[in-house]
């Protein structure tokens, strides 16, 4: 592990010093330097070391190679000079620890480096000699400048000034000591949630790939070889219980797969999937110790395996299945995967909960999962430590390995989070574009085209195999490269013109061809060339895709280590020489992965092709088994699915052959699913739905099947079609647990069916074990109210001019506080509306108060809050406070709209658009323009123009929580329903189930804005008070309505203040109050500084005065036609009465506003 020299450059404190001094007193005997200056220069070394050590060291080979990759080309030539030599004289002495000519302490730092830098990893003593042997270099380098300048300044004490001139005036050591200035970092966006699900599928499905091709193809040909060339116990040695694994991960795979694709979000719903039941499940049956078993026997199955590479027979066989450089180099890479990813596991979950809201119910699981495999964890850490490197062995080096933007906690752990492709795609792009820019004259496609990482980057020598090495080096035919590998492309560069070695500089993005973190990248860029630079001339580049790659054999002791390249077409050939066998043995560990994955592939697709066949002939009887009958125009109709790549969606069918494809054994479509358990009940019942799916789950045996035939029969069609009836089981338990909760008789047959059924099937012990777990938490959840806990407090209660309930009205409490309370108690009620109340129009049939209870509350609630509007306003009989009624309810409109409570801005559109209070034109005249134009937004907003066009498009803009307009909904369901049959035509009585599924989108988009609760303060009072609201009906309203504002009068009937009166009754309880509140006038508007009706913040504007009477005749406004003219302008015109609202199924539903014109026509 990488050491953080900013928090461990202080305990190298006066580590130096002695040596720095006495380095001193070598180079200039006559001076001396002061404590001060001591210490900088110790510093500036010790930063030195921190770039040189920023990943670890194993032997003295990578130390060369990362000094010539930090350090400035001259200092490192000279530096690695003096390092051979205190090499070569460690060896002439024997090896012995203490004889070697160095004055830099190297034993000490040799165990420091052990201890503090590499985190226990093991290295050579030559490690420490060498990084010794540098640093006094460079220090007696930078020493020997300063007491030049000081001898020259005739001074005898080198000072901290002497040292900063010495390195400016040296432009190598310049670049060693001075930090370069970092570029700006690029803030990687932080990824959401379902993003993160989104990337792991991804991960998870290429690493089911990983492990079907291990068992597909590498195992089954072993297990194919003629008798004597593998014996049983090599092939488990090798592959241990792979099967189990692969058999574990599949199974887990495709329970991810199914949740996820069930609770996905789709385009403008915000839905949180829900995963943490996959985990809990396959964690609390301690699935995950598979892989325990697993890693214990990796290090032996790596050593079994190099002995049969050795096996002459062996290879040749592997050699005649075209796979002996694929087990060679491909299979120990593939072997090493499932060590990884059970730590990656560990890894995700802290990501997960990371990510999961406190308040989701994947919060808790997720925790209790992470508690299961603590203990799986560190005993895998202890078995792991030995042989498995803190990052997989030739993964990228440019790899990030943090959790999209944000490091991880467990640095330890950390390296093993993997990503998918196009996620480092996306995060390498700009690293890609940095090497492109450092080769000059590069040619083809950008390297970000089609590359998404670099996987390896080195020195190699390029031969035609027609000279020596010697030649090579003397320029001949041997050419020193720059190679980098990406995952799609080899590229050759040769050394700039500004380069004095044949070694260009390593990127930015990655380190030395020796392993190397994440963090090693950032200190080692301090040295290299910044983007732009151009270092490296581009000479050739290779195609991986179609390329052959062969291992050359050792010509003599000068041709050794060679692999060849040969393009697909044949036509580009090349010779690449490594320095050690260590080194080709890594390039063609990187290469033949990439060249061999088009072949490896086809012979995987070939191998499960073959899994996938099913047997003609044991296809069973339908007289046997209903739902074995074949697909027909008479039994189900198709049509295609609007998806992409999706299954054919069911435009009808009978309930049978609806039930068959909800258990489809070939694949599984959980829109159907949703979409089924959403609709069902409206043709058939829930009584007759389980035991159709007992009876579907009961799958009888075919006669005279051969074992074989009977093995292959129950993997491809017995157990796939009780999974998927296990599967509709638990979404049916899980989302719709009303069912069973309403019918005692239901519950308790699902459970005789769970014991007596499933439980006898041991391959079903688990999804036993599953829906009793789900069935316990379901009947917890409903027999106690978890209190939702919110991250922030509610916002504090805005009380209005009363806190006494007796006085409570829509003047004395604050607008602001009416529309909370409101919202809370619509809320409550729009989440408890199930989805089986909304199939089959149940709100409007005879038993809607049994089928639809909350649906009918939820419409009651509506009409009663409209008719409260209009009863306040045409019951105030003081034509000046009816105008601060009307003005506050307007106001509370907009309170609610900023809350997202569209339902109960429609309720008071609704009221103040009815009859009796729209006619009120004297009243409306009053208003604020300001206030009415706020208003007429919300109309224009809640329009039906166009479907509700507007509100739609508001609703999937704006984050939850939020109350849609629930009429909106109940309209589309009825068109639905009165537009479409129930069955398709014809006389097969197919159920039409793109009726089905067009409810169901409704309905979904019903359920979706249930998830989120509001955030706010309850205050009981006051939604008692709203709660037991008084109303009076339509015919009441409208006589009121025409005696305070009569037809064809030129002014409003007034009345005295009943407000005064009320102040004077409550006078003698509170005379403290009444004081207080005489001083102010009465409108609330006023008292803020505004007139009557203003919006917060209007002042200086006068209210509008009532309209003088006039001398002629007013012309008496007729309904629907003509309007009211009040002082020449024309005034709201007058809608047509409504005795009674819109009836859906003879209960009333939410009124439709007006249309916006003057009049009604």
């Amino acid at each position: 592990m990488p050491c953080d020299w900013a928090t461990n450059g202080p305990r190298w404190e006066k580590f130096f010093q002695a040596a720095i001094r006495q380095v001193q007193r070598q180079v200039h005997p006559s001076l001396v330097i002061d404590e001060d200056t001591l210490a900088t220069v110790e510093a500036h070394l010790v930063r030195v070391l921190g770039h040189l050590c920023n990943a670890p060291l194993k032997n003295a080979r990578e130390v060369q190679e990362r000094v010539r990759a930090v350090l400035p080309t001259d200092l490192a030539k000279w530096a690695v000079g003096e390092a051979e030599e205190a090499m070569k004289m460690y060896h002439a002495k024997g090896k012995k620890k203490k004889e070697t000519n160095l004055v830099f302490p190297v034993e000490k730092t040799y165990t420091k480096l052990q201890k503090e830098v590499f985190d226990g990893a093991k290295c050579d003593y030559e490690v420490s000699i060498y990084l010794n042997a540098v640093l006094e270099y460079v220090c007696a380098d930078v020493l020997k400048l300063a007491g030049n300048y000081t001898a020259n300044c005739q001074r005898r004490t080198i000072t901290k000034q002497d040292f900063k001139v010495a390195i400016a005036a040296d432009k190598v050591l310049e670049k060693v000591f001075t930090p370069a200035r970092a570029a700006p970092e690029k803030k990687v966006p932080e990824c959401r949630y379902d993003e993160i699900i989104k990337d792991m599928m991804a991960v998870e499905g290429k690493y089911v790939r990983d492990l079907d091709m291990v068992v597909r193809v590498f195992l089954e040909a072993f297990e194919g070889a003629p008798d004597g060339v593998f014996a049983e116990s090599t092939i488990a040695d090798i592959f241990n219980n792979i099967r189990e694994v692969h058999d574990f991960q599949r199974s887990f795979y495709k329970s991810l797969e199914e949740a996820v694709e069930d609770d996905m979000p789709q385009p403008n719903n915000k839905k949180i999937p829900a995963i943490g039941a996959q985990f809990e499940d396959v964690a609390m049956d301690e699935e995950f110790d598979v892989y325990s078993e697993y890693c214990v026997g990796y290090t032996k199955a790596l050593e079994v395996l190099k002995s049969v590479l050795r096996n002459p027979r062996a290879a040749q066989y592997l050699e005649s299945k075209g796979l002996r450089s694929a087990v060679q180099y491909v299979l120990p890479q593939l072997l090493v995967t499932p060590c990884y990813h059970i730590f990656h596991y560990f890894q995700l979950l802290k990501v997960l909960l990371k990510k999961t809201p406190n308040t989701h119910e994947d919060y808790s699981r997720i925790l209790d999962v992470q508690c299961l495999l603590n203990s799986l964890e560190l005993q895998l850490k202890r078995e792991c430590d030995a042989f498995l490197p803190r990052r997989p062995q030739h993964a990228s080096p440019m790899r990030q390995y943090t959790v999209f933007g944000q490091p991880l906690d467990d640095t330890h752990q950390g390296n093993y989070y993997k990503k998918s492709k196009a996620l480092l795609g996306k995060q390498n792009i700009g690293a890609l574009q940095e090497i492109q820019a450092r080769i000059e004259g590069f040619e083809g496609a950008d390297i970000a085209k089609g590359n998404y990482e670099l996987l390896r980057e080195g020195p190699l020598v390029k031969l035609t195999l027609k000279g020596t090495v010697s030649k090579a080096s003397k320029g001949g035919q041997g050419k020193e490269r720059h190679v980098f590998l990406f995952d799609n492309a080899l590229i050759c560069c040769k050394a700039g013109a500004d380069s004095k070695t044949g070694l260009g500089k390593p990127s930015s993005s990655s380190s030395s061809s020796s392993s190397s973190s994440s963090s090693s990248s950032s200190s080692s860029s301090a040295s290299s060339s910044s983007a732009g630079d151009c270092d490296l001339v581009f000479k050739e580049r290779f195609a991986l895709q179609g390329m052959t790659l062969r291992d050359v054999p050792d010509a003599n002791d000068e041709l050794r280590c060679m692999f060849e390249c040969v393009a697909a077409d044949g036509r580009k050939t090349a010779t690449f020489m490594c320095r050690t066998a260590a080194e080709k043995h890594e390039w063609l560990c990187a290469l033949f992965p990439l060249c061999l994955a088009p072949s490896l592939t086809r012979m995987l697709d070939e191998k499960l092709a073959e899994v996938e066949k099913f047997e003609p002939a044991m296809e069973l009887d339908s007289a046997r088994y209903v739902f074995a009958e074949p697909d027909s125009e008479e039994n189900l109709l198709l049509e295609p699915n609007d998806a992409a790549g999706g299954p054919d969606q069911i435009k009808g069918g009978t309930l049978y052959k609806l039930v068959e494809r909800l258990t489809y054994p070939k694949y599984a479509d959980t829109n159907y699913l949703k979409q089924f358990l959403l609709t069902y009940r409206s043709f058939t019942t829930p009584v007759e739905f389980l035991n159709l799916l007992i009876r579907r789950y009961k799958v009888p045996e075919p006669q005279n099947a051969t074992p074989d035939n009977m093995r292959r029969f129950k993997k491809n069609y017995v157990i796939p079609i009780r999974l998927r009836v296990f599967n509709v089981l638990r979404s049916w338990i899980d989302k719709h647990y009303y069912d069973f909760a309403e019918d005692s008789a239901l519950l308790k047959h699902f459970l005789e069916f769970i014991k007596d059924s499933m439980s006898k099937d041991k391959a079903m012990d688990k999804a036993v074990s599953s829906l009793t777990k789900t069935i316990r938490k379901r009947r917890e959840k409903s027999e106690m109210n978890k209190d939702i806990v919110f991250s922030q407090p509610p916002p504090a209660v805005d009380w209005g001019d009363e806190r006494n309930p007796a006085g409570f009205d829509i003047l004395t409490l604050h607008p602001r506080e009416i529309a909370r309370q409101l919202t809370l108690i619509e809320s409550e009620l729009y989440r408890k509306i199930r989805p089986n109340e909304l199939a089959g129009q149940a709100w409007s049939k005879e038993n809607k108060e049994t089928q639809s209870p909350n649906a009918l509350a939820m419409i009651h609630r509506f009409n009663m809050v409209s008719r409260w509007v209009s009863t306040c306003i045409v019951t105030t009989p003081n034509a000046r406070e009816r105008v601060e009624v009307l003005s506050k309810f307007l106001e509370v409109a907009e309170c609610c709209a900023q809350i997202n409570n569209f339902n109960g801005v429609m309720e008071i559109i609704a009221g103040v658009h009815s009859t009796s209070t729209y006619r009120l034109k004297f009243t409306w005249a009053q208003i604020h323009e300001r206030r009415k134009d706020a208003f007429q937004q919300k109309v224009d907003l809640m329009s039906r123009d166009n479907n509700y066009k507007a509100l739609r498009s508001t609703l999937h803009s704006i984050n939850p929580p939020c109350i849609p307009y629930f009429g909106m909904y109940l309209t589309d369901l009825t068109f639905i329903e009165d537009g479409n049959k129930d069955y398709m035509p014809g006389d097969n009585k197919l159920i039409n189930f793109t009726k089905r599924r067009r409810c169901a989108v409704v309905i979904s988009e019903v359920q979706q804005y249930q998830q989120q609760p509001y955030n706010l303060e309850p205050v009981p009072e006051i939604q008692e008070f709203l709660c037991s609201l008084e109303t009076k009906d339509e015919n009441f309203c409208f006589e009121e309505s025409q005696r305070i504002e009569p037809r064809g009068a030129d002014h409003p009937t007034d009345a005295p203040s009943s407000r005064r009166a009320m102040l004077a009754q409550r006078a003698a309880d509170n005379p403290i109050a009444l004081r207080r509140k005489s001083a102010a006038p009465l409108s609330p508007a006023v008292r803020r500084g505004g007139p009557a009706g203003a919006p917060n913040g209007d002042d200086g504007a006068d209210a509008p005065a009532l309209p003088p009477k006039r001398s002629g005749p007013i012309i008496p406004p007729r309904r629907g036609s003509q309007q009211d003219v009040v002082g020449g302008a024309p005034a709201p015109g007058i809608p047509p009465r409504r005795n009674t609202q819109q009836n859906i199924g003879g209960v009333t539903s939410p009124p439709l506003p007006p249309k916006k014109a003057g009049g009604r026509k």
